[in-house]
């Protein structure tokens, strides 16, 4: 039997395609769009359902119906919530008229007070304990001030809100104020702000806040007239496949969709570190069959890793953002995970994962992909309930750990008898406790274990420079330019100098580095130099020409063999 009302009469049909039901959303968007009042648990169900049907649209005229129902929702809920934005029912819910509440990442807060300025305030109820942002905010003040800032007679709200602030700012981008300007770099500030924990209400109460504000303009819509297909296609020949077309974004488009992208995550009170420090000159979007984009975004210089490159990516349908993730790309090994919004998890699964994978074969050099074993269910329980394990293996990923590759095959042989047979809770808890791959390089690559390359630095450091870092950092960098035969370092741009202090120490580990052939120092150190560069895809693909390096890196991680 068909729900009664018109939200969930139109969230069930939104999957079917065709005229008729093309004909049947327009009719139930208009009476939805009548509704006088409509409650907060329908206006959630509306909200996914919009999202849904803006990404995969019947027709030119159903995708207009859903665009008017979209603009119609802010109206909707204050009507629901009285124009309340902390209304109970709708806290959290992504929807323009209301308000999350969360502890946000300094980062984050900062590009959301420079997009949406006056929309971030302290959530001081939430603060229970003072001390901890009295003593963060004592490293951004003059000392001739710290006796006013620990006043017993006057509580840390008022002297944010009466010494700290002005009249065209709000509490929380006074105190991010005093954080910018405190003289402390970037890392100093961040540790501080976020170690100080300070909860945070975000008014999603302008254009570009919302859920459904977040839409890339493209050029043709990919409409819809018949079911999804359930697609069965082996993945690794499209993801070798050429790509279709892709270009690299001028800086002004690769902010704008860098800013995008981080308010559509916010709006979920979602976070993902490559974001917060996307470079808006190292953006390229790549174009994919039915309306299927992905978005692929590096980081700024200073905050890049000393040897792997991290990576953002966004995927879109006709525009709409529909899931995201990071990649770690290390000589073609790639950890990945591809996460989508809650209301595209049942459609072109195959087909998303297909061109994420594609995107980063040809343009990060992935050869090898994998998972850990948190996106398994170890540690997860939502990927655990999910039967993640089970959604890889069938994209064609294989377990790393051998007890649950043979437990994996056991399982699949009770399949092929009996059909219907699902894997209890306790076996996909035994399922978790791996990475799985996808393997393209026929067996020439493996991910290097960077916590363990991490910690043979640290013995270097304590046994060679007796635990000066200072000492360490300058030494080492001495001796990688020597060996690799860098004598023009005035030319490097800060970014390649910061680069090459950050990767020597590591560099300095490899013994044999001395006695390789000149033409692979040389590619070593253009490498170096690209990872400080616009882009470090140029840093990916130029290690390729120095083949030793992945032996040697993973003899430094794990010395013993």
């Amino acid at each position: 039997m068909a729900p009664s009302h018109a939200i969930y009469q139109l969230s069930e049909l939104s999957h079917s395609f065709g005229r008729e039901a093309a004909a049947r959303k327009l009719e139930l968007t208009r009476a939805i769009a009548e509704l006088r009042r409509v409650s907060g648990r329908r206006i959630l169900v509306l909200q996914d359902t919009l999202s849904f049907m803006r990404a995969y649209p019947d027709n030119a005229a159903v995708l207009d119906a859903v665009n008017t129902l979209i603009a119609l929702l802010p109206d909707i809920v204050r009507r629901q919530t009285g124009d309340n934005p902390l209304d109970d029912g709708l806290i959290n819910s992504g929807l323009r008229g209301t308000a999350n509440m969360n502890v946000y990442s300094y980062a984050v807060l900062r590009h959301i007070a420079r997009l949406f300025p006056g929309t971030l305030t302290l959530s001081w109820d939430d603060i229970d304990e003072i001390p901890p942002r009295v003593d963060a905010l004592n490293f951004t003040v003059l000392w001739a001030e710290s006796r006013g800032l620990e006043d017993e007679y006057l509580s840390l709200q008022q002297w944010v809100e009466q010494y700290a602030s002005r009249d065209d700012e709000t509490d929380l981008e006074a105190v991010l104020g005093l954080f910018q300007r405190s003289g402390l770099n970037e890392r100093q500030q961040m540790h501080l702000f976020e170690t100080a924990g300070f909860p945070v209400v975000y008014s999603l109460a302008v254009p570009g806040t919302a859920r459904c504000d977040g839409l890339h303009p493209v050029r043709d819509i990919h409409y819809h007239t018949r079911l999804l297909p359930r697609d069965r296609f082996p993945l690794a020949p499209r993801v070798r496949a050429p790509l279709t077309s892709h270009r690299r974004l001028d800086p002004g488009e690769g902010r704008a969709i860098l800013d995008m992208s981080l308010s559509v995550l916010t709006s979920r009170n979602l976070e993902i570190h490559p974001l917060m420090y996307g470079n808006d000159r190292d953006v390229t979007i790549v174009d994919g069959e039915r309306g299927l984009q992905v978005v692929l975004a590096g980081m700024l210089p200073e905050f890049r890793q000393p040897i792997e490159s991290d990576y953002f990516f966004l995927v879109m349908k006709n525009g709409v953002p529909i899931a995201y993730g990071p990649a770690s790309m290390f000589l073609g090994c790639c950890e990945m995970g591809i996460n989508l919004f809650t209301e595209f998890r049942r459609a072109e699964i195959r087909r998303i994962y297909a061109l994420v994978m594609q995107s980063l074969y040809h343009l990060l050099a992935g050869r090898y992909f994998f998972v850990t074993s948190y996106g398994m269910g170890e540690l997860n329980p939502e990927a655990l309930r999910s039967g993640a394990f089970w959604f890889y293996r069938k994209l064609g990923f294989r377990a790393a750990n051998p007890d649950v590759e043979a437990l994996a095959r056991e399982e699949e042989a009770i399949m092929r008898r009996r059909p219907g047979h699902r894997s209890s809770m306790a076996t996909l808890r035994e399922l978790s406790h791996t990475d799985a791959y996808f393997d393209l390089s026929r067996g020439a690559i493996t991910p290097l274990n960077f916590e363990r390359l991490g910690l043979a630095v640290t013995r270097f450091v304590t046994h060679e420079f007796n635990g000066d870092r200072r000492r360490a950092k300058r030494v080492c960098t001495e001796r990688v330019c020597e060996t690799l035969g860098i004598v023009d370092l005035g030319s490097w741009r800060a970014g390649e100098r910061n680069a090459l202090q950050r990767i020597a120490p590591t560099l300095a580990l490899l013994s044999d580095l001395p006695r390789w052939p000149a033409r692979e120092k040389q590619a070593l150190a253009q490498a170096v130099r690209a990872k400080g560069g616009r882009s470090e895809s140029d840093y990916l693909k130029l290690l390729g020409r120095v083949p030793r390096l992945a032996e040697v890196m993973h003899a430094a991680a794990d010395p013993v063999g």
